[in-house]
């Protein structure tokens, strides 16, 4: 299931001179730069407070190609390289409770610093918590890293309890899916600018 946003690219760039401390560890992870986990960006729990930012490689435009039809998948639309990141943020339990989760976030390489569309891939049945799009070299973040190739700022939430996250995976739970994809939305504005829009703004 795939949920594009629709938003003009303009109201997807983020408010001048806020560049954040998380968006400063991406952009160096995106040049070679060595990324650690950051600190809770709150000291309350706030849905879609980022907490880190974790690179997970660099692939150039043959590479993503070559990825994609070897998941069988159309590699036509892949015009840039990608760099991808696993995105650790705060969100919520289906019953409310604070808890963490886990996503990826792909952008593509070499586009300069204009506003990137967002989309987001929500994956279907897993059948083990590593093979979540953030963790997994799989079909879920071949899907995630094409559209990013395409020249979209490209999210992939890993859901409660798959991927990083703690305590078990609520399947089925529609609620807590949609809400771990929002508040991945509210992360990745923290850690890439221009890549949500601005009404995903973090909420209690």
């Amino acid at each position: 299931m795939l949920a594009a946003l629709t938003a003009a690219p303009a109201a997807l760039a983020a408010p001048p001179h806020r560049t954040t401390g998380a968006a400063h560890r991406a952009q160096d992870a995106a040049t070679g730069a060595r990324t650690a986990p950051g600190p809770a960006r709150s000291t309350g729990h706030r849905r879609g407070t980022l907490l880190s930012v974790t690179p997970l490689g660099r692939q150039n435009r043959a590479e993503v190609a070559a990825e994609a039809r070897k998941q069988g998948l159309a590699a036509g639309t892949a015009r840039h390289g990608v760099a991808a990141y696993r995105l650790i943020y705060r969100t919520r339990t289906p019953d409310g409770r604070p808890t963490t989760a886990s996503g990826l976030l792909a952008l593509p390489v070499g586009t300069g610093h204009r506003p990137l569309p967002p989309v987001v891939h929500s994956h279907g049945t897993l059948a083990r918590r590593g093979d979540a799009p953030s963790v997994a070299k799989g079909p879920d973040r071949a899907v995630s890293v094409l559209y990013a190739s395409a020249g979209r700022a490209a999210l992939a939430p890993d859901y409660l309890g798959l991927g990083a996250g703690p305590g078990r995976h609520p399947y089925m739970d529609a609620r807590s899916g949609a809400s771990a994809s929002l508040d991945l939305l509210r992360a990745a504005r923290s850690a890439a600018p221009g890549s949500a829009p601005p009404s995903a703004a973090p909420c209690p």
